[in-house]
């Protein structure tokens, strides 16, 4: 498990760093669970590239997507829409996507 936060006087080391790490060296599952993602393509390369090379490796990502109240589209079309802009801004391209399953939360 990684968790960011406040620097406070535990040991701690760069999340980026031990995420990639952890991205590099993952054999079965990879779970990702987020508010928000930055500098997706950055962050995500290695599991992409991960993903090419062990086809077996099921990887999930759980993130929040937000209905904005002029948003008029189903649940179904508002995620829809996310995977999209996801795909296009934060994922490798190339690179197969994680598993896909939606749970609207009211």
């Amino acid at each position: 498990m990684v968790m960011t936060g406040p620097e406070g006087r535990a040991y701690h080391r760069d999340t980026a760093v031990v995420v990639q790490d952890l991205f590099r060296r993952a054999e079965r599952s990879v779970l990702v669970a987020g508010y928000a993602f930055f500098q997706g393509k950055e962050v995500f390369a290695d599991l992409g590239r991960r993903i090419e090379e062990l086809p077996d490796l099921h990887v999930r990502l759980f993130r929040n997507v937000a209905r904005r109240p002029e948003d008029i589209g189903s649940d179904r079309e508002i995620v829809s829409g996310f995977v999209q802009k996801f795909k296009a801004h934060n994922w490798p391209e190339g690179c197969r996507l994680p598993s896909s399953t939606t749970t609207p939360v009211p």
